[in-house]
């Protein structure tokens, strides 16, 4: 049954104190990230399961095989930069499009490529992921864009097809412009301390205000996932449960982040009064002393890894 409010996300996280559950079938890649050493929560994450879909599909280390490379709903262009990065460090070329469907997020990447000087790597453009093909010009966010059919060997969504309003039609699309026997790559969540602790938080706070659930608990089904990959013709599907960790020093640390990482929260913030907030706030550091009662603690993330050819 999909989660349909925070009190639903409640029992989908629902896990033991202070340690996710971990299958006995599952893949477990343990990296503990520093968080003095990342800017955002969202980055420290990210990237450590961007880095294990890349090392995954053969794309790291480098090759000298030629590569086209298609990141969707790339936000600040976390999977590109690594590759681009990766690749010009070791004296390799690589092409990477990366696309998403907000501008700020896509004009954050472009400064980012020319910062970090791989401007002939990558190219960032604003697209839906739904749609990655030329559409009419009235269109406000495509019109201008286009993709073969078969023009990559590698298409990558990062934490992304969740959120996607028709996810059938967006892996449709990867499938069309990955050339035959081309490799797409998705990650989506699993329960983890993550979820247990927003979960937590709104359970306990008055229904009001609060913001809805960011993603519908299917997509913690390896087996919802693999079938709708199949349904968009994908072959040779597998789905492995992945885990890591980030330490924090503190809880500050982590209230710091907590904000800026869930799309649905940030927004809703807009409109709580400062009673609001103030019990926020107090509810969330209660659920973190009861999580992790001693400091500094490892929070546990839990993610799926995707995989399917063309």
């Amino acid at each position: 049954m999909a989660a349909t409010g925070w009190s639903d996300v409640a029992k989908v996280y629902e896990l033991s104190p202070h340690r996710p559950p971990t299958s006995q079938h599952s893949h477990v890649l343990t990296c503990n990230c520093h968080p003095k050493n990342i800017s955002n929560l969202s980055t420290r994450i990210t990237v450590i399961y961007a880095n294990g879909s890349l090392h995954l599909t053969g794309i790291l280390p480098p090759t000298n095989t030629p590569l086209r490379i298609l990141d969707v709903a790339t936000g600040s262009g976390i999977l590109a930069l690594q590759v681009a990065e990766t690749y010009k460090a070791a004296g390799v070329h690589v092409d990477v499009d990366a696309t998403d469907v907000a501008e700020g997020m896509v004009n954050i990447l472009r400064r980012k490529i020319e910062e970090k000087g791989v401007a002939g790597m990558v190219k960032a453009d604003v697209m839906d992921a739904q749609v990655l093909e030329k559409r009419e010009k009235e269109d406000p966010i495509s019109w201008t864009l286009s993709f073969p059919t078969s023009t990559f060997t590698h298409a990558f969504m990062n934490f992304g097809i969740m959120f996607i309003p028709n996810p059938l039609q967006s892996l449709s699309e990867l499938y069309r412009v990955l050339q035959p026997s081309g490799v797409a790559c998705l990650t989506t969540w699993l329960p983890n301390d993550m979820g247990a602790l927003a979960g937590a938080v709104m359970h306990r706070l008055p229904s009001s205000n609060q913001p809805t659930a960011p993603f519908k608990d299917m997509w913690s089904d390896p087996e919802y996932v693999k079938n709708i990959l199949e349904d968009a013709r994908f072959r040779h599907v597998e789905a492995t449960p992945v885990a890591r960790s980030v330490v924090f020093e503190s809880y500050d640390e982590l209230e710091s982040v907590m904000g800026k990482t869930n799309p649905s929260i940030v927004e809703t913030r807009k409109g709580w009064t400062d009673e609001y907030r103030r019990r926020f706030m107090e509810v969330q550091r209660e659920v973190m002393r009861e999580m992790w009662p001693v400091v500094p603690f490892e929070v546990k993330m839990r993610a799926l890894v995707i995989v399917g050819r063309k």
